[in-house]
């Protein structure tokens, strides 16, 4: 009897420790107010707000191109990409899900469509004030590569591109900076789509998506942590960001507002938890491994990325900080210890005494009769979105 006694004050005492599992969607975070804007209309809503240049919104919008992919399986995928300059000449760096059959862009996938590139279309050259593409080009045949764990995906245009891209930043941020940063991307809005001239463009589909801008409340938000690591195979290699991001945002680069370098390209988000005040993420795959991708053998990458997700470097690690979150509910929760249960706070006090007591007696006789090991708690379930 001293078992039942004894065993749930200690579990009362130690309480749940929750255990990380994951869940793939499609989407990405609106992270608090949307701060996505035209391209067109750009003004800040609050004038105070630091914001990047109109000098720097435009170098990077002549680097945006919009990505248009026809899928064996008949769907048409949009996604957002931009044009780097390397060594070897301009190339266009995306998402490797963007090409993929898989309709959960799972990062453990692997391979794309076999359409990809053959049957993709980029739009590129965009008119600020109109907001309509001056230039379609194509994938040059052959030259998409990708990798499956970073979600990126390089090609070479047909028409050769632009030599002014964008350029990587050398060296990653500290977990500590809190990087202003800007988004020039394609969220797919209904009713944000522009009509393209088929006249022009020729088996162009009907409307696309319009080229947008996030500055506002975009910062970039250090590393995860490696017990998170868990949650995706991706999230070794990320690094989180504030700024707002929905579907076809997948591909566009975050850039850092104050130098014009590349601190990555975005691929999703992550939200750890289901309630009001889960924290939320929208992330990135950081600058230094998409300088790996573009400059290694396939075999060494993966080896490097093996090493990395085992023993991450300690500045590329997570501080501890959640400074993203959603909206905070007003009601507290109440946490049972046995069943981990979660109570809402307008159960009446009597209500949850009776039930709380419940608990503790199923978790005492449960201690008793099957040994002393404590069962696991449920999992907080982080959802992530690739979009």
């Amino acid at each position: 009897m001293k078992k039942v006694i004894i065993f749930p004050i200690a579990l009362l005492l130690t309480g749940c420790k929750p255990m990380l599992s994951h869940n793939l969607r499609t989407n990405a975070y609106i992270i608090g107010p949307n701060n996505i804007r035209s391209v067109e209309n750009h003004a800040p809503v609050d004038p105070s707000a630091k914001v990047p240049t109109e000098d720097m919104i435009k170098r990077v919008a002549a680097t945006s191109v919009l990505i248009v992919t026809e899928l064996s399986t008949g769907e048409t995928r949009f996604c957002s990409g931009n044009i780097y300059k390397t060594a070897t000449g301009p190339v266009v760096l995306t998402n490797r899900h963007c090409f993929a059959p898989d309709k959960e862009h799972k990062a453990t996938s692997v391979g794309f469509d076999p359409w990809a590139c053959v049957k993709t279309q980029v739009y590129r050259n965009f008119d600020l004030a109109t907001a309509q593409p001056s230039i379609r080009t194509s994938c040059e045949k052959d030259s998409l590569r990708v990798s499956a764990l970073l979600d990126l995906a390089v090609f070479k245009l047909t028409d050769g591109g632009i030599e002014n891209g964008l350029e990587l930043r050398a060296t990653n941020p500290a977990p500590a900076d809190r990087l202003h940063s800007v988004i020039v991307h394609f969220p797919d809005i209904a009713a944000e789509r522009i009509r393209l001239d088929l006249i022009k463009f020729p088996g162009a589909p009907s409307t696309v998506p319009r080229m947008a801008v996030t500055f506002e409340d975009c910062t970039t938000a250090g590393y995860f942590k490696p017990e998170s690591f868990s949650a995706d195979p991706s999230l070794p290699y990320a690094i989180r960001h504030t700024c707002d991001m929905i579907a076809g945002s997948s591909g566009s680069s975050l850039v850092d507002a104050s130098t014009g370098e590349s601190l990555g390209v975005n691929w999703g988000g992550i939200k750890f938890g289901d309630t009001s005040d889960a924290e939320t993420y929208n992330i990135a795959t950081r600058s230094g491994l998409v300088t790996s991708f573009l400059g290694m053998a396939e075999g060494d990458l993966d080896k490097l990325l093996l090493s990395l997700a085992k023993q991450p470097p300690e500045n590329l690690v997570g501080n501890g900080e959640a400074d993203a979150t959603t909206e905070r509910s007003s009601k507290s929760r109440h946490l049972s210890v046995a069943g981990c249960a979660r109570i809402s706070s307008d159960v009446g006090k009597m209500d949850k005494i009776v039930v709380d007591a419940g608990w503790l007696l199923l978790g005492g006789l449960f201690v008793a009769f099957a040994g002393r090991r404590r069962a696991p708690c449920p999992a907080k379930k982080p959802n992530i979105y690739r979009h």
